[in-house]
């Protein structure tokens, strides 16, 4: 069983004991930091902010305009549909991982689609999850989180080569994938349960390594990498409900990795060797009532919207009344680094209308608004892990790569149409 970050949650929490003890740290003890703190432990840098550097409306700020819209136009036959990657190419090129049609689509700086890749299947350069592309220079690497397979296509489209990861045997297992430059891939596997669970809730397990771009494992990085958060009880089990999970970024100098519990981020060097715990003082946010009642509700609709009878409605509106809820929100989800090494890590937000509400552009976005009409939070770490600040990025946009000067993501607007954006950055 594998859940991939950011997936509908079929029934869904719990916030887990830390899993992390063993990578050459311990959240037990640590003196409170005052601004920031560095400190060392058996080699790895900690360090420590309790505020950011930026002053309130100090700091970057991201144009509320795009300055490029690019859909693939040149195809009446193709739209994006479920994209949940993207890497950029040389000469403004963008792939995209389009997850609804099992195909990279690669597209030219104005938005004309110039190829579509791979497709659905089991044969050479298909695929049956595919969940990442990473460029390489002028090729795209294509991942199947399905079939743990890596596809390479060159300039031309042609398929050049595939590797894979060795399945764990007798274990469902899922893997999601980053680049790290000229070092390779890094590579994160989480594994299932073969066995049956007790009651209650877990995390499933997982280990991360890397690869070289010739798809031999190099380095396996050491400490505990949890997964998604599933829950168990007597007649059933699913994704824990505004529960947890691992996310992801590289560079050329690393492995990043954050459990999604804690304010915390690892940074691995490419030889496997723990470098930095990135930390800051994120303020708890407990699981109200109102968020269990509201996702409760929110299940129930979505059966009625597919046209289930009202008696399954019920039955499983019992089910759901039983599941376990965490006593705190995640901290946060996805983790990007910048070209210029800044590590920008997205705040938690649960999409329900009790969450927080966020401001943009001066203006309070009200907790009724839909998701996709939302900004994003995003803390951002200078490339020695020092905590800058702030940066709120559009409502709608799901950003994937930050360059120097702009950031690119995906923008699924009130009904539904996915685009490819780029915004300006402002410093």
């Amino acid at each position: 069983m594998s859940i991939r970050p950011g997936a509908p949650a079929p029934l869904l929490l719990a916030s887990l004991p830390a899993l992390l003890a063993g990578c050459g740290a311990s959240d037990a003890g640590d003196p409170p930091a005052t601004g920031r703190a560095v400190r060392d432990s058996a080699g790895v840098e900690i360090v420590s902010s309790d505020a950011p550097r930026w002053a309130d409306g100090g700091g970057w700020t991201v144009a509320p305009e795009a300055d490029a819209i690019l859909a693939g136009h040149g195809d009446a036959d193709f739209a994006l549909f479920r994209a949940v990657d993207l890497a950029l190419l040389p000469h403004g090129a963008v792939a995209v991982a389009n997850s609804g049609t099992a195909e990279v689509a690669v597209l030219e700086a104005d938005g004309a689609l110039r190829a579509r890749l791979g497709g659905r299947g089991e044969g050479p350069g298909e695929f049956q999850w595919l969940n990442g592309v990473l460029a390489r220079g002028d090729s795209v690497v294509a991942v199947d989180g399905a079939t743990l397979r890596f596809s390479v296509f060159g300039p031309d489209g042609d398929l050049a080569r595939e590797f894979s990861v060795e399945p764990e045997p007798g274990h469902p297992t899922g893997i999601r994938a980053v680049a790290m430059g000229e070092a390779g891939v890094g590579v994160f596997r989480e594994v299932g349960f073969a066995e049956k669970l007790a009651p209650g809730v877990v995390r499933l397990p997982g280990s991360a390594f890397r690869l070289d771009w010739g798809g031999t494992r190099a380095v396996d990085f050491p400490g505990s990498f949890p997964g998604g958060a599933i829950f168990v009880l007597t007649d059933g089990m699913g994704t824990l409900p505004l529960g947890p999970d691992l996310f992801l970024a590289g560079d050329a100098d690393g492995f990043h990795v954050g459990d999604g519990e804690r304010a915390e981020v690892r940074a691995y060097a490419p030889d496997g060797r723990l470098t930095r715990l990135v930390r800051w003082a994120a303020v708890p946010r407990p699981v109200s009532e109102a968020m269990r009642a509201e996702w409760t509700e929110a299940q129930s609709a979505s059966m009625r919207e597919q046209g289930m009878p009202e008696e399954a409605v019920a039955k499983q509106r019992q089910f759901q009344e039983r599941v376990p809820f965490p006593e705190h929100l995640p901290v946060h989800r996805d983790l990007v680094v910048d070209e210029g090494g800044h590590l920008w890590v997205r705040r938690y937000r649960t999409g329900l209308s009790s969450d927080t509400p966020t401001s943009w552009q001066g203006k309070t976005v009200g907790p009724d608004a839909p998701l996709a009409e939302r900004p994003s939070d995003w803390w951002v770490f200078a490339p020695d892990g020092e905590w800058l600040g702030l940066v709120t990025t559009p409502p709608g946009l799901r950003v994937e790569v930050v360059t120097t000067d702009a950031v690119w993501g995906v923008h699924t607007d009130a009904l539904g149409v996915e685009t490819v954006r780029r915004h300006a950055l402002v410093h």
